[in-house]
């Protein structure tokens, strides 16, 4: 059985967001935690690739909404990781954020991009709290296979927010 390595994320400064080899799964370890220069403070945030995306500078860490650690892995959602993350199977990336309140009024959008370089986000869903604090949330999608031979180039990105629409 290949099961494959459990990879921890280093910050790309290229990227400037965190990123890994390939193995059956990708965590963002601590890189995360926190948000932008005030809740934490987040290393190297926004921790978006190219800054693309930029933290909210109001709230407090552990009350208000952050994203504290994303793990992409081989296999379902409700099943753990297995060998290696491969192109045509199912991804599952893994969410832990931090839900203000009940959670009720937190929404987490789930994305990925097949091109890092140049990324046209794919909407996965969008999930919601079952409560406050502390909540690991998990969306699968299929690891689609990359439009440049020989260059593995996947991203995933999650976006955290208090109520409005998915962007």
């Amino acid at each position: 059985v290949e099961l494959g390595e459990q990879r921890v994320a280093q910050y790309d400064a290229g990227y400037m967001a965190p990123r890994c080899n390939p193995g059956r799964s990708c965590s963002s370890g601590d890189l995360l935690k926190g948000r932008g220069s005030q809740m934490g403070p987040e290393q190297n945030f926004p921790n978006t690739i190219q800054q693309s995306c930029q933290d909210g500078a109001l709230g407090q860490i552990e009350n208000d909404e952050s994203i504290e650690k994303i793990v992409v892995r081989s296999g379902d959602v409700a099943e753990p990781a297995g060998g290696y993350l491969r192109e045509g199977e199912v991804a599952t990336i893994e969410a832990t954020v931090f839900a203000f309140g009940t959670g009720a009024n937190d929404f987490a959008d789930f994305y990925y991009t097949d091109d890092a370089s140049n990324p046209n986000w794919i909407w996965i869903q969008t999930i919601q709290p079952p409560r406050g604090g502390l909540v690991t949330l998990k969306a699968s999608y299929i690891l689609p296979s990359h439009r440049r031979l020989n260059e593995i180039n996947h991203a995933v990105r999650v976006n955290y927010r208090y109520k409005g629409n998915r962007s």
